[in-house]
């Protein structure tokens, strides 16, 4: 019986298709992650690398609060336990905070000298860790995890990582967030990440600024050991979990860590062999948007549109603030794309369009985009640098002020601060990005730097993951990788202290050469007043 042409290639495509479909074989892995937070930027982060995992044909699993609206893929699994600190409770937290900070009252919210984010974190550990039946549902469940992802912000991935026995991945979600990696880990060179997200370390450091930076840092360690780990270590003791290691070790342990920066944004600075660099793990090609955001777009015409993006947290401001942003988008002659929920300005022009959420890639890489408006979120701006869209960065708290910084430090836009904002600052921002071809020139060099990876960032980020889940829960990287820091550390500090000493010789000849000189000195006028005195005697002696 012969079969019909067409048929005979639907047949073959449909066998190519069912042979590339993703299947758990008997090499898959049970990844278990925790997010830091459970909306946000944070959490967009650790979806994006669960997607990659179960591209790969891993089981993903996600520990979530009660409160979580399940919007995760149908193929994730999800650990559930009983929580006071909910979504809205962290939504409310970054927005208030970023309010006070347009106030100028800056706010750090990584220092954990604020109370309210301390509580919080803790508080979040500690549900997990007093819910037994959540805990022993981990312990006992039929599915052995062979690794733990875990957000840097939060201390209590360590814990469920000795508690069951697994390797442990640390994601740092943010550029600030690199300090306090270097506050609980030996996996950085310290003295290049900045210590003030205001003043953020730009330019390779001579030898006594790393020891200032090394001082300062050995202090902070100290500091975030006592007001902040020391609390986790109580609570990890509380509940019998490996009383014999400390959460700093734990934490140093780590057998990988995942950054959220890459070389198009960030300056160049030595890394451990455990770190891989995952900058622009959210910035992908652009799917087309809903009909009626396509025609807004088109509408524009040639003068194209600003987009205007405040993050997860910050869509609503105060009216006052408000009006003076409206009025300056008012006064373009582009387009205005503006994500915001709040009461809507009394100033609002006829070329500005409000909505609640946008698809922010997406738009960014639309043809029309002439220019990104941003708080400076690090998603954001590794989004605008891949699809070559120059900033106006306006940032409010955390690690925004040292993403501004680096955008301006390779003139991929400008910054201006949100306090004292005036209409015509704002507008002149806007039109200097607009008008100024070395800001497109610039970004548009940079965007060829992240696009040219030889891996997406979220394929690079399953493979190091999926090579730890592999080699299960040992301790013989650990060693290697202090010895490193270890030497690096030595090498740093002999320096230092051949330069203290060559100091403290100099210094003390010098010393010792006034002191000869002064005694010299003083010899010869005590012998010039006792040749004086002989002669006057003899004049004396011999006068008439």
């Amino acid at each position: 019986m012969n079969v019909p042409r067409k048929m005979r290639i639907c047949g073959f495509t449909l066998i190519i298709c069912i042979l590339s479909i993703p299947t758990h074989t008997a090499a898959a892995e049970n990844i278990l992650i925790l997010p830091g937070m459970e909306t946000g930027s944070h959490f967009l982060f650790m979806k994006i690398v669960g997607k990659a995992l179960l591209d790969r044909g891993h089981y993903v699993t996600f520990i979530l609060g009660e409160d979580h609206v399940n919007d995760l893929n149908h193929a994730f699994s999800v650990q559930r336990f009983t929580t006071n600190v909910t979504v809205q409770t962290w939504k409310t937290f970054w927005n208030n905070l970023a309010i006070a900070n347009s106030r100028g009252e800056h706010i750090h919210p990584l220092s954990y000298n604020n109370s309210q984010m301390k509580t919080l974190v803790y508080d979040g550990c500690h549900a997990i860790l007093r819910d037994s039946t959540f805990m022993n549902n981990l312990k006992t469940s039929p599915t052995n995890y062979s690794v733990i992802i875990g957000d840097i912000l939060n201390p209590c991935a360590p814990i469920l990582s000795l508690y069951l026995s697994i390797p442990l991945v640390e994601v740092a979600t943010g550029s600030i967030t690199a300090n306090l990696v270097y506050l609980s880990t030996h996996t950085v060179d310290a003295s290049f990440f900045p210590t003030d997200s205001r003043r953020p370390t730009v330019a390779p450091l001579h030898i006594h600024q790393h020891a200032l930076k090394s001082t300062r840092i050995l202090i902070a360690t100290l500091h975030y050991q006592r007001a902040v780990l020391t609390n986790f270590d109580n609570l990890k003791s509380k509940y019998n979990i490996r009383s014999d290691i400390s959460i700093y070790t734990a934490m140093s342990r780590a057998k990988l860590w995942l950054f959220n920066i890459d070389t198009s944004l960030e300056v160049g600075r030595p890394s451990m062999p455990n770190s891989v660099f995952v900058g622009g793990i959210t910035a992908k090609e652009p799917k087309s948007l809903p009909k009626d955001m396509e025609k807004f777009m088109l509408n524009s015409g040639d003068k194209g549109v600003v987009v205007v993006s405040l993050g997860s947290y910050f869509n609503d401001m105060d009216k006052q603030i408000s009006d003076i942003w409206a009025s300056a988008f008012g006064r373009l002659d582009q387009k205005v794309f503006w994500s915001y929920s709040g009461t809507p300005p009394s100033t609002l022009g006829d070329n500005t369009l409000l909505v609640k959420s946008i698809p922010q890639n997406d738009i960014l890489g639309h043809y029309k985009t002439k220019l990104f408006v941003t708080h400076a979120g690090l998603n954001g701006v590794y989004e605008a640098i891949y699809h070559a869209v120059p900033m106006v960065c306006i940032p409010f708290s955390g690690d925004q002020f040292n993403n501004a910084k680096r955008v301006t430090m390779r003139d991929l836009g400008i910054r201006i601060e949100a306090h004292g904002l005036t209409s015509d600052i704002l507008y002149n921002a806007m039109i200097e990005v607009l008008e100024n071809p070395k800001y497109k020139i610039e970004i548009r060099y940079r965007s060829e730097i992240l696009k040219g990876k030889n891996m997406p960032a979220p394929q690079r980020a399953a493979f190091w993951i999926e090579h730890v889940a592999k080699q299960g829960y040992n301790d013989e990287n650990e060693s290697a990788l202090h010895n490193l820091w270890d030497k690096y550390m030595l090498s740093l500090w002999l320096r230092l202290v051949f330069i203290v000493i060559l100091v403290v010789i100099a210094t003390l000849f010098i010393i010792k050469c006034f002191i000869m000189s002064c005694r010299r000195v003083y010899r010869y006028n005590i012998f010039r007043s006792l040749r004086r005195r002989l002669a006057a005697r003899r004049a004396i002696k011999y006068s008439p």
